[in-house]
């Protein structure tokens, strides 16, 4: 059966288009500084890419809730502030979004875990507002846990009107677009180690953004054959009474 419907590719622009971790470790050295403990200069911080939040704020904040909201509050700051003119784009990505709209017909949708005005910044400074459709964010400003959600949220509304793409570098991400029934492709040129993206079990793997065209123009039938084990239809059905 032939699949009328348009793609929606939801995806962020932070370890899709360009790697973060060079801005994320000069925020996080200022902010740092500016809570009485500095990091030495010679210090290698790319650790922080590959360990929850708790883990870095254990390991270089301390326990202290007080200096914990504040140090919090300088990277955020920090973070946001700076241009992201610096950080080159991962080598295809531009020009492979771009055949995405022409080629695919698709609709982009960047979700960010920041507010409005820095996730539109982050397109702009990479050359990337011709792209994107919409920009979707937190209503409370920089929420990296909301950003998942918000993904979820955007599935749910756009199953009637489009077929959905979710193009992340997290396999947790990968994860949920499984069980969800939606396409996950997985953004695997980045800093993320390629046995954790197989991990999380994408429906297609694309190892460089020249790719991924290719997998929006995929036959339905191949697509539906490497969906249907993850389809909604194919788990165990709701119980019609919660449990006592």
């Amino acid at each position: 059966m032939t699949e009328s419907r348009p793609w929606r590719l939801l995806m962020d622009v932070e370890g899709v288009v360009f790697d973060p971790l060079p801005a994320v470790v000069a925020a996080l050295r200022r902010a740092l500084l500016r809570v009485g403990r500095p990091a030495p200069l010679g210090q290698d911080l790319d650790w922080v890419a590959s360990v929850p939040l708790g883990t870095t704020l254990a390991t270089l904040v301390g326990h202290d809730g007080q200096c914990r909201a504040a140090f919090l509050g300088h990277l955020q700051h920090y973070y946001r502030s700076q241009s992201w003119r610096g950080l080159p784009a991962y080598p295809g990505i531009a020009e492979a979004l771009r055949r995405l709209r022409h080629e695919a017909e698709a609709e982009i949708v960047l979700v960010s875990a920041h507010d409005m005005d820095t996730a539109w910044r982050q397109a702009v400074d990479q050359g990337l507002d011709d792209v994107f459709d919409s920009v979707v964010c937190p209503e409370r400003g920089c929420c990296p846990e909301c950003r998942q959600k918000l993904v979820i949220q955007l599935i749910r509304e756009s199953s009637e009107s489009h077929r959905v793409a979710w193009l992340t570098d997290m396999p947790a991400e990968l994860v949920q677009a499984r069980r969800r029934g939606v396409m996950g492709i997985a953004a695997a040129w980045g800093r993320a180690p390629l046995r954790a993206i197989r991990g999380g079990e994408p429906t297609v793997l694309a190892e460089r953004p020249e790719q991924l065209p290719d997998a929006l123009t995929l036959p339905q039938a191949w697509l539906d054959s490497l969906m249907a084990p993850w389809s909604p239809s194919k788990r165990a059905p709701a119980p019609v009474s919660p449990p006592r």
